[in-house]
């Protein structure tokens, strides 16, 4: 047995709306009339992909675009998507993405704005400043944020 599209779209709505708590299949499953076995039948059928791995790349999907936001702490993204603690997000994140978050924060963040920097002229100088996290006793993490100045040869 298939779900059918509404009901689809009902439980992913649900899901996304549901992305920073606890979602049990069990509730997936009764929000959709079928027991637990049956509806998790359904949903990798109609999606490919089992219910647990369908919520956890939309919350994986969430924490992309929240760390794309330097000031957003990691403890912070890791709760709005539902995960346990910053200790769980960041195991998981990393068993996705091959990068612990902080570190792909720090390469998509600095390349995207590289990449808004290099349509400059040729031969102009371009200076933005890029947020530096660190500790209060110097070292590089994510508490107190600076910026340091960047500074880029286009052309």
């Amino acid at each position: 047995m298939r779900l059918p599209a509404w009901k689809e779209q009902q439980i992913t709505a649900l899901m996304q709306c549901e992305l920073s708590r606890k979602l049990p299949v069990a509730r997936l499953a009764e929000s959709a009339g079928l027991s637990v076995r049956h509806f998790s039948r359904a949903f990798r059928l109609a999606t490919g992909r089992s219910p647990h791995r369908y919520l956890l790349e939309l919350r994986l999907g969430k924490a992309r675009a929240l760390l794309l936001s330097p000031t957003v702490p990691l403890h912070e993204v890791a709760l709005a998507c539902g995960f346990a603690d910053q200790s769980h997000f960041t195991r998981t994140f990393q068993a996705a993405e091959k990068l612990t978050p902080a570190r792909w924060r720090r390469h998509h963040c600095v390349s995207d704005l590289s990449n808004q920097h290099n349509s400059g002229a040729a031969g102009v100088l371009v200076e933005s400043h890029v947020p530096i996290l660190q500790y209060p006793g110097g070292g590089i993490g994510d508490r107190g944020a600076h910026t340091l100045p960047l500074t880029d040869w286009t052309g």
